[in-house]
């Protein structure tokens, strides 16, 4: 594996397990339906109603598919991305054959070609991890009974 997939996979647990519960918020918040009855009244509101109605598991609702997916994710598109990015260089540097021997210089990609390297990363990581996103949802929708205590 990669230094490139590592670095990403770990970027990807570290933000999951430390951002998840604002995931969480926001999803519930974007689903709740205004014209029934609005059970979160902002984001400081839902947090302290998941808090006290579900504990603290409440806030961590579909953690095991937004870790695995996160974590896969990051660590794919770190690796796709220093894949095209190689692919790119090469290319680059296989047109400038002559000029490279002559300055033994290897040329950079240009800004084009990097935001090229980027879409396809983020393509084959979008094609791949969909379903992943689609259980981490329905799981984060899900409310959790046994209350937090807190009050």
């Amino acid at each position: 594996m990669n230094k490139e997939a590592v670095s990403g996979a770990t970027a990807g647990f570290m933000a999951t397990i430390t951002l998840h519960p604002l995931d969480v918020i926001k999803t519930r918040l974007q689903v709740q339906d205004l014209q029934i009855a609005t059970k979160y009244n902002g984001t400081l509101h839902a947090f302290k109603t998941i808090l006290k109605n579900e504990g603290a598991r409440g806030l961590y609702a579909g953690l095991s598919p937004a870790v695995v997916g996160n974590t896969a994710s990051w660590a794919m598109y770190f690796a796709f991305y220093d894949r095209a990015r190689k692919r790119y260089e090469k290319a680059s540097n296989d047109d400038g054959e002559v000029e490279k021997k002559k300055t033994k210089e290897k040329k950079s990609i240009s800004s084009g070609e990097t935001l090229l390297a980027a879409a396809e990363a983020g393509v084959c990581v979008s094609l791949l991890t969909n379903p992943i996103w689609v259980a981490k949802t329905r799981l984060a929708l899900q409310e959790r009974g046994g209350g937090g205590g807190m009050e």
